[in-house]
């Protein structure tokens, strides 16, 4: 999931007054605890950073005779 800057600052504000629920224009999400929020916001943060941790696409195969 891709997450904005403004999703990133909504989750941040809701933490730092302890609330579970994060509403952004016509969407609410209520999070089941403060753990679960602090992973969420993680996320958030890596994927605003570009640094998500995703699965390499390709790979580069190297080949060593033992000579």
């Amino acid at each position: 999931m891709s997450f904005t800057q403004e999703q990133l600052d909504a989750l941040r504000a809701a933490r730092a007054t302890g609330a579970l629920e994060v509403s952004q224009g016509n969407e609410r999400v209520r999070y089941r605890s403060l753990a679960e929020l602090d992973r969420v916001i993680a996320r958030a943060e890596a994927a605003v950073a570009g640094t998500g941790t995703r699965r390499p696409t390709h790979f580069q195969p190297v080949f060593d005779r033992g000579a």
